[in-house]
């Protein structure tokens, strides 16, 4: 082999040396989580501040036919915190009278403002897939709530008495409008339905829910954001210490209720930054106060 063959071989040895040195460099980035060089507690809240937030869009009502849309369902429904507030006492399989149900927990409709579920039922297109004018009409809702009925435990509907506000609620995933449909002709057309349903009742254990107030800064936001803030903690206290400052659990899913631990000097000192970030982060303490615990 002559010289210009050796230097030819060397070259072709040394450009596939580099792809595997790239394509190594590339594996690294793409196979191991981002390292912060976050060494002190100044540091690490430099880190939150200038992450550029999402505004956050929330719009608790009292009263709406939407149950979930209430601020301690919200909570409840995404955080383990405030779900131990709530307790429920199953009370039995009962036929419960339409007419009596005032709110759903779901439905995939605009009319949030709306009070209660005969109010929503107002807002129904009388010229609209779902008809609730003829006797016809009634049979084919009734018959479409009782498949649905079908798909859960002992064919029955989840019926959730709330004590606080003595509002009967009925859980389904489906079926809103048509629910909607055969109220309204009942309250309308003097029918009646009866929904075979499990009935809880639903109560708030104030005195957790105070311990929980007293314990923690609460805050609600978009999930990114939320997250972004638990992530840095994580990061910078490690995996055991850093639940010692912030309520935190399930992991895996990312959750829009952020609980900051009360007398910790950092802290105090993020909590500050949150409170005049108003778009972007809303302080839960005071509007769960006045609804639940001054009454």
């Amino acid at each position: 082999m002559d010289g210009n063959e050796l230097t030819l071989s060397s070259l072709k040895r040394s450009l596939f040396m580099g792809i595997i040195g790239k394509m190594i460099d590339v594996y690294r980035v793409i196979s191991k989580p981002e390292k912060h060089d976050i060494k002190t507690e100044e540091n690490l809240f430099d880190e939150i501040t200038i992450h550029e937030y999402d505004e956050c869009h929330v719009d608790w009502r009292q009263d709406t036919f939407l149950c979930n849309s209430e601020i301690i369902n919200d909570l409840a429904i995404h955080s383990i915190a405030f779900r131990k507030s709530k307790i429920s006492t199953f009370a039995g399989i009962m036929e419960i009278d339409i007419l009596a149900i005032d709110k759903l927990s779901y439905a995939n409709t605009p009319y949030i403002w709306r009070k209660n579920l005969y109010d929503f039922s107002t807002t129904l297109d009388e010229n609209g897939k779902i008809r609730f004018s003829s006797y016809e009409d009634f049979q084919k809702n009734k018959e479409y709530l009782e498949n649905r009925a079908r798909l859960w435990d002992e064919s029955c509907w989840d019926i959730y008495v709330q004590k606080w506000n003595n509002k009967i609620c009925i859980h389904n995933s489906d079926a809103a409008h048509h629910l909607a449909a055969v109220q309204r002709q009942c309250h309308e057309q003097n029918l009646s339905y009866y929904l075979k349903s499990k009935v809880y009742f639903e109560t708030i254990d104030y005195t957790y829910l105070e311990n929980t107030l007293n314990d923690y800064d609460v805050f609600y936001s978009e999930r990114e954001n939320i997250n972004f803030v638990q992530e840095c903690y994580r990061a910078f206290y490690g995996e055991k210490n850093f639940k010692s400052k912030i309520y935190y659990k399930d992991f895996i899913f990312k959750k829009p209720v952020l609980l900051l631990k009360k007398g910790d000097a950092f802290n105090e000192k993020l909590v500050n930054y949150l409170c005049s970030r108003k778009k972007e982060f809303i302080t839960v303490d005071e509007i769960v106060r006045r609804l639940y615990l001054k009454n």
